[in-house]
């Protein structure tokens, strides 16, 4: 998540960063219950970012006028997406 924040940072595309509350929640636990989110979540507008094994590894993008999950595997494919 740090590369994709960087990249919105050069970008300058407006995000919010704050930890997942399924990672907050997870702490602890061990195993792969720290490891279904990672730490961070972003927003871009009303557009949630997160990343782990619930992704599959990849970034998942979920809300604004999406119905389901849209996954990528690059920074460069989530730039992309948003700024169409």
């Amino acid at each position: 998540m740090e590369e994709l924040i960087k990249k919105l940072e050069q970008k300058k595309i407006k995000f919010i960063k704050r930890e997942h509350p399924v990672w907050i929640e997870a702490q602890g636990l061990g195993g792969m219950a720290e490891k279904v989110v990672e730490r961070w979540q972003v927003f871009v507008g009303d557009i949630s970012i997160v990343r782990g094994e619930v992704a599959f590894g990849n970034f998942e993008l979920f809300g604004g006028d999406m119905d389901d999950p849209e996954r990528f595997s690059t920074v460069d494919e989530v730039i992309s997406f948003l700024q169409k």
